[in-house]
């Protein structure tokens, strides 16, 4: 006990590990909270103050860690609400988002990082210095005694976007009062995207990597509507957990038809070539599995089905890794009637 500070359930806890009779120490912990020794409350708050004083730790964490020591929810969320304020929040996100831009310059001075992580940490310190102004504001305008007034004297204006786009995220609400400086909303002009491609590591010597890469939709099975993407110059990304490195590449976007977040195709280049079979788009038939098939010609008025592994499609061919041998006569014009044949009117797609 002299060590450390102990919640009820803590110590609970360490004495029954240490086999000492259950209704022993529930005397024991009540004789011990008549005397102060020990008290969850004076506990939950000494706790409270040292997470976001010395840890900078937020309230969702800081709760948890209450919970896991077997502090009540009541208790938590009120003195949370009690210590915690908002703006003590921000002060702590500020500090951090702070920590964040000192780490991601360094990075970026050593060609560790990327300007693009750089940009990011800048952007989170402004929102949250935004914020923390606003919050002091109006903590000015409650401790003031009179909102209403005060409300009264402030002005409102209609903002026109500068640009274009489409709206990623709203900070503020109807009604809100907020100070100058304070972010709004957060708009994206679309027209030039960025795609990130995460890559092994091993792999990443083998890709040519000053040359564009082809984008196209999860969906567009055909390869047809694709689109060029051009590699941006800059230091890689990584995550080590996934042992992959961030290639970027930029795209045009003017007709609008990718959006942020979205999952894409990327084909890369190689540094090495290699041969492969390939074959017309329209002699691919799929089952109701998934799976690929064609149809060879083995003798005249003879078609086989064969199971085939696709590679990649550009466009109208299709690039096989398992298939038929060079040479063989597939069915490119016919090849679905063939199928409906085989299994019937109802096997036919």
């Amino acid at each position: 006990m002299a060590r450390r500070p102990h919640s009820c359930a803590e110590l609970k806890t360490k004495l029954i590990k240490k086999g000492f009779d259950k209704e022993l120490i529930a005397k024991l912990i009540e004789e011990l909270k008549k005397k102060k020794y020990l008290d969850d409350e004076e506990y939950t708050r000494l706790f409270i103050q040292d997470e976001f004083k010395l840890k900078k730790s937020g309230p969702l964490i800081i709760k948890h860690k209450l919970l896991s020591k077997g502090i009540d929810q009541v208790t938590i969320n009120d003195l949370i609400q009690e210590i915690y304020s908002e703006e003590l929040q921000l002060q702590n996100c500020d500090y951090l988002a702070q920590k964040k831009i000192d780490r991601a310059q360094q990075l970026y001075d050593q060609k560790a990082g990327s300007a693009k992580d750089l940009e990011q940490a800048q952007a989170d310190l402004a929102g949250v210095s935004a914020s923390l102004r606003t919050a002091q504001t109006r903590l000015q305008l409650i401790q003031s005694g009179d909102i209403t007034s005060q409300n009264q004297g402030l002005s409102t204006l209609v903002i026109k976007s500068p640009i274009e786009g489409i709206v990623q995220n709203v900070h503020v609400a109807p009604g809100q009062t907020v100070t100058d400086a304070t972010a709004l909303v957060e708009i994206s002009n679309i027209d030039t995207l960025w795609i990130k491609v995460p890559v092994y590591v091993g792999d990443i010597e083998l890709i040519k990597q000053d040359e564009p890469a082809i984008i196209q939709n999860l969906d567009d099975l055909t390869g047809t509507q694709t689109k060029t993407a051009q590699p941006v110059v800059a230091s890689y990304s990584a995550d080590s957990e996934s042992a992959t490195v961030d290639m970027y590449y930029t795209i045009s976007n003017s007709d609008l038809s990718l959006r942020p977040g979205q999952k894409v195709s990327v084909t890369l280049q190689l540094n090495t070539e290699e041969q492969s079979l390939v074959i017309p788009y329209s002699s691919i038939l799929y089952d109701m599995y998934g799976g690929a098939w064609v149809y060879e010609q083995t003798e005249t008025l003879l078609y086989t089905r064969r199971r085939v592994e696709i590679k990649r499609i550009q466009g109208d061919i299709v690039v096989l890794s398992r298939g038929p041998e060079v040479g063989t006569r597939v069915v490119t014009a016919g090849a679905a009637e063939l199928f409906g044949t085989e299994f019937g009117e109802s096997g036919g797609h």
